[in-house]
């Protein structure tokens, strides 16, 4: 079944000592192709659809900020870029932040970002996890960023041709330049990651009706980013 014990915290502390994050190598090679891929896909997408539905955007999704416990547990930190998209007076206009290979279009150009965002950033982590290759690679920042903003990623099924169907599809509309073009939330990209049917209904992304406050509060054994 799907699972649901993602926990976001706003720093690493407090991890397991015997965690790594996604960064290694080894633990790269260790998801590639056992059947902990789509446990690690739920429980990041899980996390990230959390936050969207309180209006928090991370802005720097990258392997360094995903630890994984000797567990299995994923953890998405370093929220120290993230937001609150219902904030007054918080805006991404003109401002360049995150890290170039995972950054998604509308960040590298300073626009007002959503949750879909965060999506780009998550599928390109993914692509990089199946393929052992980021999707976009080049010599220079300059040129990374072009790719980013103008180049179509390679299909996944380039390097991994036994992949299943549907996340090369996934990957490939997550990864759209534009973000109408993506999935809504953090859910459908997971559903459609396993082959599943859309959701009845799904909340805006990056939105939220309550009031723009940010504080920590435990959820399902981990410090969970909630806007009360």
């Amino acid at each position: 079944g799907r699972v649901l014990a993602a926990t976001v915290e706003s720093s690493a502390k407090g991890a397991p000592p015997t965690s790594q994050t996604l960064r290694d190598f080894d633990t790269f090679r260790q998801f590639v192709t056992g059947p902990g891929i789509h446990a690690i896909f739920d429980q990041l997408c899980a996390a990230l659809d959390h936050a969207h539905a309180h209006g928090v955007v991370h802005r720097d999704i990258k392997p360094a900020n995903v630890i994984l416990g000797s567990d299995g547990r994923a953890t998405i930190v370093d929220f120290g870029l993230a937001w609150l998209s219902s904030a007054p007076g918080i805006t991404t206009n003109g401002a360049f932040f995150g890290t170039p290979a995972y950054m998604s279009p509308e960040q590298i150009q300073g626009l007002a970002l959503d949750g879909r965002s965060d999506l780009y950033s998550l599928a390109v982590l993914l692509y990089e996890m199946l393929a052992g290759r980021p999707p976009f690679d080049a010599p220079s920042t300059a040129a990374l960023l072009h790719k980013q903003l103008h180049a179509a990623p390679p299909p996944i099924a380039e390097f991994r041709r036994d992949l299943p169907a549907p996340i090369g599809r996934a990957l490939k509309r997550a990864l759209s330049k534009e973000a109408g073009n993506r999935f809504p939330t953090a859910e459908a990209l997971a559903r459609a990651l396993r082959g599943e049917s859309p959701a009845p209904s799904q909340h805006p992304q990056g939105q939220s009706d309550g009031p723009a406050l940010l504080r920590i509060k435990p959820w399902m054994g981990g410090g969970l980013l909630a806007a009360l």
